[in-house]
């Protein structure tokens, strides 16, 4: 991933600053042949030393793969960066209806507070915050 980002970077001149100056949450769906999905990329906070919360532009980011059909849900980086991996030519396409993703998102939130928001004892008000999704489809 870091060699295509540097090749990325390599071939779009300026590109990073036009990073900058995209929406906070980006959205986005794609025909994928293996697997269907959706993926979501989290801030999520953390701790740091002097006893403070980061957040909002200062936590880390954590990816995760929903299948809707299976429920399962996966935080392996390497299985999910090729099924969401897109070409400049790749056509975005979203089929999913505005309940649908918010039933999805609710399970990925859910199992967030579950798992890792439990895990750091993060205190009321302190939350992950959804920065990027896309949905895929066979």
């Amino acid at each position: 991933m870091v060699l295509e980002y540097q090749q990325m970077m390599l071939e779009n001149p300026g590109y990073e600053n036009t990073v900058k100056t995209l929406p906070q949450k980006i959205f986005s769906g794609k025909n994928s042949q293996s697997n269907k999905g959706f993926f979501f990329c989290y801030e999520l906070p953390s701790k740091r030393p002097d006893g403070t919360w980061a957040n909002h532009g200062e936590g880390f980011y954590k990816w995760y793969l929903f299948n809707p059909e299976t429920e399962e849900i996966d935080e392996q980086t390497y299985n999910i960066w090729p099924l969401i991996k897109s070409e400049k030519d790749t056509l975005r396409v979203l089929t999913v209806t505005v309940n649908d993703f918010y039933v999805m998102r609710k399970t990925i939130d859910a199992y967030i507070n579950r798992t890792y928001m439990k895990a750091i004892q993060a205190p009321i008000g302190i939350k992950p915050g959804l920065t990027s999704w896309m949905q895929l489809f066979k």
